[in-house]
């Protein structure tokens, strides 16, 4: 494994974190929502 890979290996979870932030925040927020409602 040289630096290339090791780098996109990073950028490659760091945007699959983000992705299952931003899913979990509107998931979240549609709970929240439905809950005030």
């Amino acid at each position: 494994m040289n630096v290339k890979d090791k780098v996109r290996f990073r950028l490659y979870v760091f945007g699959y974190c983000e992705v299952i932030k931003y899913f979990v925040r509107i998931k979240y927020k549609q709970v929240f929502w439905v809950v005030s409602v």
